[in-house]
């Protein structure tokens, strides 16, 4: 399978947004290479030259922008999910989610328990909330057809926002975004592990078929090896997992190892709406689990959730921080309190 170069213009700036330092002497809570330890915003510069050759990457987990959710973004504007937390935000270079719906108006609802389709009205959102690029390789994409995938593609496209993981064919799905930022030159791939068997069979893209980026080790590790030649970092989204897990499974293990192997130094993963720990080894970090960020209708410690906050170089990765995020009412907002010890409890080294 061929990977031709896909480049993002991502031009957007953040500079115009009023609230780009609204949460600046809000608690972050930094992980290193050690035990995870409390700091501060300001320890940390948001002061990035345009050629250093470092960037701020900021990742978050499952964002679902229908239901209720997409009802109040119609009513309360574009900016409604992201209003408690665009202060962080906005300090990312780049900002990367898991885009957990089709875009849409149209398509026919796909026979399954769980179907979701956000307003068209979500893509505007998605740029509000300063999201950069998604993954597309996940359960959710195709819940209402070809149809709705295809207006996905085309309101991301019209908007500038780069995808991975999905696509209009097998090739397209499987293409690399190449993303330079401060002179760095990021490649991003994204996958969706096997689920629902013939929801997946269907669901995966071939050969003049639209669909998903599905993962096995031998395809990661031939397509990341084949990016790490043309950019100095390689960012591998996974989406998969046992739902509510709190430790990632064998295949997810099999798949980030066979990522960092070939060449990885980023590895992000969602599906399991709970968070999971990471393992940090020399310049490279996995993030097993980054839960939910924007859902409605869960309860319970699936509405804990976190950005994770990547400082990066073409060495790999200088430094992390979690920064703790609750979720009410399908709305992220900083955690405060006991609830920053209980998710930072989440977020604990695992053994690759």
């Amino acid at each position: 399978m061929g990977q031709p170069q896909r480049s993002a213009p991502l031009q957007r700036s953040r500079a115009h947004r009023v609230l780009a330092l609204a949460f600046a002497l809000s608690l972050v809570v930094a992980a290193m290479a050690g035990p995870a330890s409390a700091t501060t915003p300001t320890e940390r510069s948001t002061d990035t030259p345009a050629q250093s050759g470092v960037v701020r990457l900021m990742a978050v987990g499952d964002v679902m922008l229908a239901q209720s959710i997409g009802r109040r973004i119609v009513r309360q504007g574009p900016q409604a999910p992201w209003r408690r937390v665009l202060g962080y935000l906005d300090q990312a270079d780049l900002l990367i989610a898991n885009l957990e719906c089709p875009i849409s108006s149209r398509g026919t609802r796909w026979p399954k328990k769980y179907t979701f389709r956000a307003p068209p009205a979500a893509a505007d959102s998605l740029v509000a909330g300063g999201i950069d690029i998604v993954n597309l390789a996940n359960n959710h994409t195709l819940d209402y057809g070809v149809t709705a995938f295809e207006d996905t593609l085309a309101a991301l496209d019209a908007r500038g926002i780069g995808h991975v993981g999905g696509g209009q064919d097998e090739t397209a799905a499987h293409a690399p975004l190449i993303v330079e930022r401060n002179g760095l030159r990021l490649g991003f791939l994204g996958y969706a592990l096997y689920f629902a068997p013939g929801t997946m069979r269907e669901w995966t893209a071939g050969p003049g078929t639209p669909g998903v980026a599905a993962a096995r080790p031998e395809i990661v590790s031939r397509e990341v090896a084949a990016l790490r030649s043309q950019v100095d970092i390689v960012v591998v989204t996974f989406h998969g997992g046992g739902t509510n897990s709190s430790e990632p499974g064998r295949k997810v293990r099999e798949l980030t190892r066979a990522a960092i192997a070939a060449g990885a130094t980023l590895i992000l993963g969602h599906h399991p709406h709970v968070l999971q720990g990471y393992s940090r080894q020399g310049s490279t970090l996995v993030a097993y689990s980054l839960g939910n960020f924007v859902f409605d209708y869960f309860t319970g410690r699936q509405n804990d959730s976190a950005i994770l906050d990547v400082t990066i170089s073409a060495s790999g990765v200088q430094s992390f921080s979690w920064i703790p995020i609750v979720i009410e009412r399908g709305f992220p907002r900083p955690a405060q309190g006991v609830e920053i010890d209980r998710i930072m409890a989440r977020l604990r080294p695992i053994q690759p």
